[in-house]
């Protein structure tokens, strides 16, 4: 059979891609623990656990390169030798390689049919320094990509604690530390068999009751230098507010402060049985249990005491000296489980409180004055934030627009012929605006005069004839003809459109339609009062609802944002309307003063007080309003 390798080149090894759980993970990290307590030599420890990683991982063959000062450790392992053989080349290249690299890998391999055989594993072995002094490597069954990675990560992790674990030299023994880490670990590998802390404090109360004949056994864990009493012997659930347990409570409290164990029990019932301490919380709980023997010990990690045993026993059984250490001895054997449980068994709620808790006491215990002032303005703000009130102000777009317009419309239809005037022209009454065009006119005017001189002179020759009637009908349309002269003359008089009243001339495009042809009524120009005129505010119309008659504000021009000048809402209109591509409410305000500069047409903003609110609804409310908008709130 041919193997090959899967065209895949080695991919650094990342830590958090896999979580690592399990019994036999468990069971194996044990008997490692085991390994390193029995071995006298560094060539027997890592040799036996190299034939545990192997049987671990079921490899058909295995091969361990470490070198030991001047020496070099060898191990093989394998299922069958036949396959040793074959293997042995690739094996040896793949611990080469995981040495020379310094990374993790894993490799798989087909047969000539393309079908996946087997998979290896590869890692450096790095001594506690970081240097790397040797490697293993695995030849296992075929698995999933996948299953391969977890399996890389768990090597690497017992790599890492077989190192830890190891003697410090050929002959002596391991070290005390590393007895300890091995006891953390052992107690974290036997609460991991547990759902929750109150499962684990459950099942030690009663395993102290039992096994020390206590009547009452309770435990309470250390929460924010405070006892929470989590379990009682004999009691499927804590009471809360009775005074045994009140009294329970207190008693550990006290133990908690003092960091060391407490007992009060009745004199003189054995020879050298523990004197009674003269804490007066634990007299109370020996009263209050019928003067039985009372005592409660903390339970210490790395000098933190982590949680509070309590024991009542029959006053006929005194507590002895070596009871008590019995009894710390067995519950810290799981005190290193106790934080770690709790914090896995606890809700999200407490974990964001105990985590926001955590950061703020970091925050306040800072010792230097430039990061107190920090915490205490940072306070001092969000009091303000929740109980401050400031002024709420709407800031819109504005124009200066005239109170009242004067529209000129074309008296007839015509032709423009010239404008006299400009766009922001002041102009007075009887000025020339427009000129419209008369040549038609006029040619009107010559025709209709010599039709009247015409028909006069032959209506006197009529009369001169005595033929009074014929002459009284050339009069008549003589009448007629005047009647369409004095037409076309008035024509002519307004032909010259003159201002009705003073003002300015508004922005107009009258200049672009000189030449062209205007139907009669139709507006040319508009003329603007400049003595009266006012602000034209556009107000959003989420905010409007805020404004009302006689609100004060401040307008700021665009044309001179550096002076502010005061007005007031005069008139708010009854509806909304689009303006800008948005929907807005007009609000008209007046100025209290009226500078040379302004002009009508200038904008700017205008910012209206509406009243005092509270800064997190001034600063929050846009936002809140867009939730309950898109939320049906």
């Amino acid at each position: 059979m041919t193997m090959t390798t899967l065209i895949s080149p080695p991919e650094p090894f990342l830590k958090p891609s896999y979580r690592i759980d399990g019994r036999q993970f468990y069971d194996v990290v044990a008997e490692l623990c085991e390994i390193s307590e029995r071995s006298s030599s560094r060539v027997e420890y890592f040799g036996r656990c190299f034939e545990s990683l192997a049987k671990y991982f079921g490899a058909v063959v295995a091969v361990l390169n470490l070198r030991q000062g001047s020496r070099t450790l060898e191990r093989t392992f394998s299922t069958d030798e036949q396959l040793a053989t074959n293997w042995d080349a690739t094996i040896d290249s793949l611990v080469l390689q995981a040495q020379t690299d310094e990374q993790a890998m894993t490799r798989f391999y087909r047969n000539a049919e393309s079908t996946l055989v087997a998979h290896a594993l590869a890692a450096p072995i790095r001594s506690g320094s970081g240097r790397t002094t040797g490697a293993v490597a695995f030849i296992l069954p075929s698995l999933s990509g996948k299953t391969a990675e977890s399996q890389l990560l768990q090597l690497d992790q017992l790599l890492e604690l077989i190192v830890e674990n190891s003697p410090l030299d050929a002959t002596v023994p391991n070290s005390g530390s590393a007895q300890a880490n091995h006891q953390i670990l052992k107690s974290v590998i036997r609460a991991s068999d547990y759902r929750s802390i109150q499962h684990l404090a459950f099942a030690i109360v009663n395993s102290l009751c039992s096994k020390f004949n206590c009547e009452q056994v309770g435990i309470g864990l250390v929460r924010n230098r405070s006892i929470l009493l989590m379990a009682v012997s004999g009691l499927s659930e804590v009471p809360k507010n009775t005074p045994g347990m009140m009294a329970i409570q207190q008693a550990m409290a006290t133990c908690l402060d003092r960091k060391e164990p407490a007992v009060v029990q009745a004199a003189g019932k054995l020879v050298g049985q523990i004197e009674s301490s003269d804490c007066q919380l634990h007299r109370l709980w020996h009263r209050i249990a019928g003067e039985s023997c009372v005592a409660t010990i903390p339970l210490q990690v790395d000098g933190e005491c982590i949680a509070v045993i309590s024991i009542r026993r029959k006053s006929s059984q005194p507590l002895m000296p070596e009871d008590l250490q019995r009894i710390q001895l067995l519950a810290e054997s799981f005190a290193p489980a106790l934080p770690l449980v709790d914090r896995a068994s606890r809700s999200i709620v407490r974990h964001i409180y105990e985590a926001a808790g955590g950061s703020a006491r970091e925050f306040y215990s800072w010792k230097k004055l430039g990061q107190k002032f920090i915490a205490v303005a940072a306070c001092a703000t969000l009091a303000w934030m929740i109980f401050g009130t400031v002024e709420y102000k709407i800031l819109a777009p504005s124009t200066i627009v005239p109170e009242q317009v004067y529209t000129v419309s074309v008296p007839h239809e015509a032709m423009i012929a010239q404008v006299h005037v400009l766009p922001g022209q002041s102009v007075r009454t009887g000025d020339l605006l427009l000129q419209l065009d008369i040549k038609d006119l006029l040619i009107q005017q010559m025709s209709l005069t010599t039709a009247i001189t015409t028909t006069q002179i032959e209506a006197n020759s009529l009369l001169a004839e005595r033929r009074h009637q014929e002459a009284f009908l050339l009069q008549s349309e003589i009448e007629v003809l005047k009647t369409d002269l004095h037409l076309i003359n008035e024509k002519i008089s307004r032909s010259e459109i003159r201002a009705p009243h003073d003002g300015i001339v508004l922005p107009t495009k009258v200049h672009q339609r000189i030449g062209q042809f205007v139907a009669i009524g139709e507006p040319l120009l508009e003329l603007a009062n400049e003595t009266r005129w006012h602000l034209e505010v556009e107000v959003p119309e989420h905010q409007a609802q805020f404004i009302l008659p006689q609100q004060l504000g401040a307008f700021q021009s665009s044309a001179r944002p550096e002076q502010q000048l005061h007005c007031q809402v005069t008139k708010i209109s009854p509806a909304a309307e689009v303006l800008r591509n948005k929907n807005v409410v007009i609000v008209e305000a007046v100025l209290a003063d009226r500078e040379s500069w302004m002009k009508i047409g200038m904008e700017g903003h205008v910012r209206i007080g509406t009243g005092s609110k509270p800064v997190w609804w001034v600063h929050l409310h846009p936002v809140l309003d867009y939730v309950r908008l898109k939320l049906w709130l």
